[in-house]
């Protein structure tokens, strides 16, 4: 005779982005994620409170007290959402391969750096958990992974305060402390002052120190190469790595503040000189220099067609063409100056030009007017971005004048040529105020009125609504196309609930399955609480969620392919680019329709249109 008492149901484990907004607001307009993107200005606009973290591979790591108590490594390379919600603060993540199965496939897994609850870091797979003491200073935010093709033992090339440090992730914590290379004295730098930079070449990676913002070499520091060395004649056994110090090096300068590693084995150097003169601040010099034995062998044919080429009648052809010679540095004059005798008038010229920037090495066959040039910033792919005042020369084809850009923005990016930026994304821009960003094929200007705005070809389109200027950081874009930005302030408390059964300070100690079922130990857990206290919040532009923001209905289509008119009912006609002929489209009382111009006709001049008749 009595009403059964309904049970509340019990929250399962946040797992996903949605999940964690659906915590936050029960009535979030949605269930599941949308199977085709929307365009970014319809997308999803949430704001995590949790620490966020991007990984090399675009997958997104969130760390929250309610994810799930056993972290299945197996499963995080099989996501098709690039989301991973732990309850460990991950700093670094290295993703291998495992051995082949009986059908010959192979799974990725995740090796996690995390914090430790002892201090410094814990390395964390399906083996289980190994403790790293922090007594290098370690800087995860900009370690990169090495990779070896041979033994596929791929290793972690991470920055520290002194210096630089190369290891695999089954490294025992004595190895790794031994495989430190230090680049700076303490006792004669300052190493809060200072950053180790680093370039991945052909088959190592390069490293050297500038002051914190990056823009200028230090001087007396280390520059430094990790790279495979040959073994002995016979010796079929895979190389072994290790760091050859180049400071001092013959031609190899000081006060180095950036590398750009090219295609044929050798390095261009930008090199800022030792001056107290403000007038010279921002002078700079170039150097060339090869890394020896690592200097691959050029590929002979495809020079002799990329100078061929030099020749073709086609402008934008002859421009990509001299624009990836510019990526080699000397190891390709032996067969330019053969070619040189035999080629056509435009083709020479641009060859002699090619020549020239490797006695006299500069920018991709331009030249600084007045030597002078700044890095104004340094982008997640190793690449900078740099302005010169006075601008640039850029040669151009026989009998006529270099054409001059001033004042002249210009990208470095590793597998790019050096270029100069669309006038569109930098005509009205401050090197003191404004950062330009790359990701990919995506442009970004930081405004500090306007907030971030994303480059559109012709335009700058703003990316935030006034009320999230606050998330002043662009933080990356992952494999799923969602966009991260970050404010400096800290987070609140996560919405996680506190009557929630799931250990919130529990990590996981896995076993040696993939699968594993991981045990709980209370006693080695971080504080999820104090972690989120500490972390920035971070915005992110979903365009597989809808944004909550109430809108009109509407559509939205392409620009019209020609002109614009009207249909014999006085609606709009717009034409969808087709071929072989654009197709009319009239916009209706509740849709669009497709008219046949065989059928009825469009009117596209105001004055060939029908007067319209009234009862």
């Amino acid at each position: 005779t009595t009403a059964a008492v309904a049970k509340a149901k019990t929250r399962g484990p946040t797992t996903q982005l949605l999940d964690i907004l659906r915590a936050e607001n029960s009535r979030y307009p949605t269930t599941q994620r949308l199977d085709s993107p929307l365009n970014l200005k319809y997308a999803a606009h949430a704001v995590v409170r949790d620490p966020v973290y991007l990984d090399l591979r675009g997958n997104l790591w969130i760390t929250r007290p309610d994810a799930p108590a056993e972290f299945d490594f197996l499963k995080a390379g099989q996501t098709d959402t690039a989301t991973h919600l732990v309850r460990e603060v991950v700093r670094f993540i290295l993703w291998s391969t495992t051995a082949p199965d009986r059908r010959g496939q192979r799974a990725w897994l995740p090796h996690l750096v995390v914090d430790s609850p002892a201090g410094g870091f814990d390395l964390l797979d399906p083996t289980g958990r190994r403790h790293l003491p922090d007594t290098l200073g370690y800087r995860w935010a900009r370690a990169q992974v090495l990779p070896d093709p041979r033994t596929g033992r791929s290793r972690i090339i991470v920055p520290t305060a002194t210096g630089i440090c190369a290891f695999a992730f089954d490294d025992d914590p004595a190895a790794i402390a031994s495989a430190h290379h230090r680049l700076l004295d303490p006792a004669k730098h300052k190493p809060d002052r200072c950053a180790v930079q680093t370039s991945m070449d052909l088959q190592g990676i390069v490293a050297w120190v500038t002051d914190i913002v990056g823009g200028r070499g230090v001087k007396g520091a280390g520059v430094a190469r990790f790279a495979p060395v040959p073994p002995a004649a016979g010796d079929a056994s895979p190389p072994a790595y290790k760091w050859t110090d180049l400071t001092g090096k013959a031609g190899w300068p000081d006060q180095v503040a950036h590398m750009v590693p090219l295609l044929d084995g050798s390095i261009l150097q930008i090199v800022t000189p030792d001056t107290t003169d403000p007038a010279d601040k921002d002078k700079v010099t170039f150097s060339m220099n090869s890394v020896g034995a690592a200097a691959t062998a050029v590929d002979e044919r495809k020079i002799v067609r990329l100078a061929f080429e030099l020749s073709s009648p086609d402008l934008e052809k002859r421009e990509k063409a001299f624009a990836e010679l510019t990526q080699y540095g000397p190891g390709i004059t032996p067969i330019l100056e053969k070619l040189l005798e035999e080629s056509s008038p435009e083709a020479r010229v641009r060859i002699e030009q090619l020549l020239k920037s490797k006695i006299e090495p500069g920018l991709g066959g331009m030249s600084l007017v007045d030597s002078r040039m700044r890095i104004v910033s340094r982008l997640a792919d190793g690449g900078v971005i740099c302005f010169a005042e006075q601008g640039v020369a850029i040669p151009r084809d026989a009998d006529e004048q270099p054409q001059y850009v001033s004042p002249a923005w210009l990208s470095i990016r590793p597998g790019y040529p050096v270029q100069l930026l669309a006038p569109a994304l930098v005509a009205e821009l401050n090197p003191d105020k404004h950062k330009v960003i790359a990701w990919a094929q995506e442009w970004i200007v930081m405004d500090p009125v306007l907030g971030p705005q994303w480059y559109l070809g012709n335009r700058l389109e703003p990316l935030l609504k006034k009320s999230e200027r606050e998330f002043t950081t662009f933080a990356g874009i992952d494999a799923t196309g969602r966009w991260l930005f970050q404010s400096p302030t800290p987070a609140q408390p996560s919405s996680a609930k506190a009557t929630d059964k799931r250990p919130a300070t529990a990590t996981t100690a896995p076993t040696s399955r993939a699968t594993n079922t991981p045990t709980t130990t209370a006693s080695r857990a971080t504080d999820p609480a104090r972690a989120t206290a500490a972390a920035p919040r971070t915005l992110v532009l979903d365009p597989r969620l809808p944004d909550t923001t109430p809108r009109l209905p509407g559509w939205e289509l392409p620009p019209s392919a020609g002109k614009v008119g009207w249909d014999k009912n006085h609606w709009p006609v717009i034409f969808i680019d087709a071929k072989p002929n654009p197709i009319p489209w009239a916009l209706g009382e509740s849709d669009w329709r497709v008219i046949d111009p065989a059928k009825e006709k469009v009117f596209t001049e105001p004055a060939d249109v029908p007067v319209p008749t009234y009862p």
